[in-house]
């Protein structure tokens, strides 16, 4: 039982990381997309 619930624990942690790791990139692309434009 224990087991199986540590499972979905680092599921779900592995989910938040990769939402947040995305949207940290995204937030990147945007910018170096609007510095290229202002050049």
């Amino acid at each position: 039982m224990s087991r199986q619930t540590s499972g979905k624990t680092l599921l779900r942690n592995v989910i938040r990381h990769t939402d947040a790791h995305n949207k940290i990139q995204e937030e990147t692309e945007m910018w170096k997309m609007r510095d290229w434009e202002i050049q």
